[in-house]
């Protein structure tokens, strides 16, 4: 069975408050054979959005056996029509759960 990790984090307002209704998506680009148990993963998209306090979270598989990383995109507004868009590549570890903040700052 292959092994999932919720990664979570917040998006915050420059006042420290939540950021509401940010798209966050996370992108699997290529497709790979799990070694767990030898299934194919797909490419994929997931994709949430942030709650009233800036919090989300998405269920990924893990990538780091298999040294893959998927892309984490935040879509959040600048300006009155406009959206600016932050992209951050992770390695989703082999565990149940993780801060997104910490899997950014790994690679450092």
């Amino acid at each position: 069975m292959i092994t999932t990790c919720v990664v979570s984090g917040t998006v915050v307002k420059p006042d420290g408050g939540g950021l509401i209704s940010v798209s966050v998506q996370a992108n699997l680009i290529t497709g790979f054979v799990h070694p767990q148990d030898g299934s194919f993963v797909a490419p994929y998209q997931v994709t949430t959005t942030t709650a009233s306090n800036g919090t989300w979270s998405l269920t990924l598989i893990e990538t780091e056996t298999v040294e893959k990383t998927v892309s984490i995109a935040f879509d959040f507004p600048a300006g009155s029509q406009n959206y600016q868009r932050q992209v951050y590549d992770i390695t989703v570890p082999n565990q149940p759960t993780a801060n997104f903040a910490d899997l950014v700052t790994q690679g450092v």
